[in-house]
């Protein structure tokens, strides 16, 4: 997690990115700590139906539940992470089973919660972040224990859930302490985090962690090297501390930032800024909370890992109370909807009339309508936009019926 690479070897990885990736084509990415493959699947498309009420989006993948309770994905499968049981990507939405309410995309796997509060989980499980007491990946859903949960969240190689009493549990990799256990012990089953408090939302990053407690007070812990967790040091935490700023009521963790909305609208952001990731108009790194924007704020999405690795590209979203969306960071593929390529260091409106937004890692984006329509924008290399094609677009597309 450190930059690396100068701009002219950027470019140069781009340019080779573009022209040999596409529908069919096989990219590994494995050297930045997780397999982004687009395998060669099926072509044929029929699109999703809407009204859809609930998205996800990871790493050339996309998830939408839809108004039935049935959850769908298409795009990369490269570990299993599309969970219809192959390692084939899918240019149409597949459905992957029934009765789901929540869904979360990690790196390489994913988790979901069924309207009666059972989670499942698929995909990698190299660091155990299935939560199932093994290394094994699995292709398709499988449940994870018997215990009820409220929420969700995959990071990159690691889980995080609250129960319905508001208890935090977080299992898979812990090298940074992003488990909050006190230790750096990875986990292969769910363990009790803070027990006893109660967490009203949880945000998994990619190696550092977000928590919202009952009072509106905000919990941080795991990596800290470009001041992610927002308490004015560098200093990896092991254990959720305290920051001294209250009053939240939404969380986003980055791949090494974060954005948090406050219950007066108004936005916040810390950590890493190379790519205007914050929205405060600069490229330095903020080791505590900065406001971003004058207000209106209420949803927000920000990018968990990057394709392109140690080159740091990636981009937020947000909603305002009056349904505009808005969008800043890196544009290289489009993914802030803008019609350009041109990184923003500030949020810049793209559009109106949306209700819910999911950050593909570094290079696509999804929002829904007020009438449950899906749109997506950015690359689409493979098929990740859900659109039957692999044509990326710099512009919101409807991809639901």
């Amino acid at each position: 997690m450190r930059r690396l690479w100068s701009l002219a070897a950027v470019a140069s990885f781009i340019a080779v990115l573009l022209s040999g990736c596409g529908e069919g084509s096989i990219y590994d990415n494995s050297g930045a700590g997780g397999d982004t493959s687009c395998m060669s699947g099926a072509t044929a498309y029929t699109p999703l139906g809407s009204p859809v009420v609930a998205i996800a989006a990871a790493n050339r993948l996309s998830f939408a539940i839809r108004d039935d309770w049935t959850l769908w994905a298409w795009g990369s499968s490269s570990k299993g992470q599309l969970g219809n049981g192959t390692t084939f990507n899918s240019i149409s939405p597949v459905q992957i089973g029934s009765n789901f309410a929540a869904i979360s995309a990690g790196v390489g796997h994913s988790l979901a919660l069924r309207r009666d509060g059972t989670l499942w989980a698929w995909g990698d499980n190299t660091h155990g972040q299935l939560g199932d007491g093994s290394t094994a990946a699995s292709y398709v859903p499988k449940q994870i224990g018997s215990d009820h949960f409220s929420a969700v969240s995959a990071g990159f190689n690691f889980s995080l859930a609250l129960k319905n009493d508001g208890t935090l549990w977080a299992w898979g990799d812990n090298t940074y302490g992003q488990l909050g256990d006190g230790t750096t012990t990875a986990s292969q089953i769910p363990i009790p985090i803070d027990a006893g408090n109660f967490y009203t939302a949880i945000s998994a990053g990619a190696a550092h962690s977000l928590a919202l407690k009952v009072d509106g007070t905000l919990w941080v812990w795991g990596d800290n090297t470009y001041g992610q967790l927002g308490d004015n040091s560098t200093s990896e935490s092991k254990v959720p501390k305290q920051l001294i700023d209250s009053n939240f009521n939404a969380i986003a963790a980055g791949y090494e930032y974060s954005l948090a909305t406050k219950s007066d609208g108004t936005l916040w952001a810390w950590g890493s800024n190379v790519w205007g990731d914050l929205g405060d108009g600069t490229s330095v790194d903020k080791h505590a909370p900065v406001q971003i924007g004058t207000g209106g704020f209420n949803a927000i999405a920000a990018s968990k890992y990057s394709i392109l690795g140690n080159f740091n590209y990636y981009h937020s979203l947000a909603l305002k109370s009056d349904q505009s969306l808005w969008a800043w960071g890196d544009n290289t593929f489009g993914q802030l909807g803008d019609g350009t390529l041109t990184t923003r260091n500030k949020p810049k409106q793209v559009d109106s009339g949306f209700t819910a937004v999911a950050a593909g890692e570094d290079s696509h984006s999804l929002a829904i309508k007020s009438d449950g329509s899906l749109w997506a924008w950015g690359s689409n290399l493979c098929g990740e936009m859900g659109d039957g094609t692999s044509n990326s677009s710099k512009v919101p597309i409807q991809v639901s019926k």
